[in-house]
């Protein structure tokens, strides 16, 4: 992250923190894939075709030979050629065969390794020591990391003034808010319901240049498991030319200031004939905040 970003987070109240927490958030998330990549490539391996794959070049040549290596009931082996012009797709599935056995063995390796570091991760992290003092104690002292509960709300209950911009049609939210879409309704609602702190218009100061400029987000948001902050730009009107040239220009003032899609901001759009739908919601929101949606955890 350059300096200007770090500049422009520190606005916000982020607190990055290289914790064991994050450390155990991403093990854990790789772990979830792992297994189910494992589960994948086991069942397709066992629809795979029996044996596997020879490619060999035919003589001095360019041109390449494949074969089929199969062994019998006494375990003899035997190699059988297989046209390419005829039986491509059987070469494909030995091929893919071949592939997904190491991808499995990688995989159980990556597995076993995860497993055997999480064995020996100690319960009770240093940031986490402050939330079990008693009470007379914890008055006492002042903690390196506040506790996430307590960060989060402090965060949240933060006032701050919004976009002086007025609000042509007042759209409410479940948390009493009014915003200026129905699609940042379903927005706002989502975030609100999968418990993800949030601030809707937050004036945030860029450079643009050699002059600064206030934006204002349609949401920042505050990732619970990593405390970092995310922006969310939601682009109503891609249909509308002029709108969309405003909106390159304000993504180029973002990344001068180290703001990247699929970094530390996210976007979602519409047009008239193509809404934002609770799906595509789901979908992009759930992949980028943690929230378990992938389909590996189901």
């Amino acid at each position: 992250m350059n300096d200007n970003a770090r500049m422009m987070i520190d606005q916000l109240g982020e607190t990055t923190i290289p914790s064991i927490g994050n450390a155990l958030h991403e093990l854990k998330d790789r772990r979830a894939y792992l297994q189910y990549l494992i589960r994948k490539k086991e069942k397709s391996i066992a629809k795979a075709p029996e044996g596997y794959l020879i490619v060999q070049k035919a003589g001095r040549g360019e041109s390449l030979q494949y074969y089929r290596v199969t062994y019998d009931e006494r375990n003899r082996r035997r190699r059988t050629y297989i046209s390419k012009r005829k039986d491509l797709p059987l070469i494909q599935a030995l091929a893919q065969k071949d592939y997904d056995r190491k991808v499995l063995e990688a995989a159980n390796l990556e597995l076993a390794a995860i497993d055997g570091l999480l064995t020996h991760i100690p319960k009770n992290s240093a940031e986490n020591i402050y939330a079990l003092l008693d009470l007379q104690r914890a008055l006492l002292v002042h903690p390196d990391v506040e506790p996430t509960d307590v960060f989060i709300a402090k965060w949240q209950g933060k006032e701050y003034d919004g976009n002086p911009y007025p609000i042509q049609k007042k759209h409410y939210t479940a948390r009493g808010e009014i915003v200026r879409s129905k699609s940042e309704v379903e927005i706002a609602n989502f975030l609100y319901f999968h418990g993800i702190p949030y601030r809707y218009e937050h004036p945030l100061k860029l450079r643009d240049g050699h002059q600064t400029v206030t934006y204002y987000p349609d949401f920042i948001i505050m990732d619970p498991v990593t405390r970092n902050v995310i922006l969310l730009e939601h682009l109503g009107r891609m249909d509308d030319p002029e709108y969309v040239e405003e909106q390159v220009r304000k993504r180029r003032v973002y990344e001068e200031n180290g703001f990247f899609e699929g970094e530390n901001i996210i976007y979602t759009w519409e047009t008239g004939s193509q809404p934002l739908t609770r799906v595509q919601l789901e979908r992009k929101l759930g992949h980028y905040l943690h929230l378990g949606l992938e389909p590996w955890r189901s």
